[in-house]
């Protein structure tokens, strides 16, 4: 799986909306259904909505690389369906998969602001210690901010642990997806 956003490209410092917003990023992470270590984190499920249809959708978020650059008029929406929906899909894959919140040992939002994951982990109540972040170094990471922060902290997770990455984009897309690491 590959995901990469260079939004510093498009996006204007000037714009006070959502200009300082944007960062660039890409991220590779190889999936198989074939173990090649017995050490090897384990995805046990992943989970992909295309919500276009929902609140603000079509205009939430658009790009004009001649004229405007990036955009989010409509940042407010973006913001409520983010936590909706980030919420939402974290209960439902950890709830698929015989889990709950308590299980979790780390949990990565969408990198896209502070008061998105704050939010979430409010609805769902998960303590400080387990939300794993980068926003504040490296700004809105786009489609590569979770697994971003996934990397980065690769070497914290230790045997047993459950990870759960959601994440929603501006263009109303979401999806979760839930890792394990092996007990050894």
């Amino acid at each position: 799986m590959i995901c990469a956003d260079r939004n510093s490209t498009y996006s204007d410092d000037t714009d006070c909306m959502s200009g300082h917003l944007w960062g660039d990023g890409a991220t590779a992470y190889f999936l198989s259904d074939i173990s090649f270590s017995e050490k090897e984190p384990r995805v046990i499920d992943i989970m992909t909505q295309g919500l276009g249809h929902i609140g603000h959708g079509p205009e939430a978020v658009y790009l004009e690389p001649k004229e405007k650059g990036l955009q989010m008029p409509f940042g407010k929406d973006v913001f409520m369906q983010a936590c909706t929906y980030i919420a939402q899909n974290t209960k439902d894959i950890l709830e698929w998969n015989s889990h709950s919140v308590e299980d979790l040992s780390y949990f990565i939002g969408h990198q896209a602001n502070m008061r998105i994951i704050k939010n979430v982990a409010k609805q769902l109540e998960i303590e400080d210690e387990k939300i794993l972040s980068n926003i504040e170094e490296l700004g809105n990471t786009g489609s590569a901010s979770a697994f971003l922060v996934f990397a980065q902290n690769f070497g914290k997770f230790r045997s047993g642990d459950l990870v759960c990455l959601s994440v929603f984009g501006g263009g109303y897309s979401a999806g979760a997806c839930l890792i394990q690491f092996p007990t050894l």
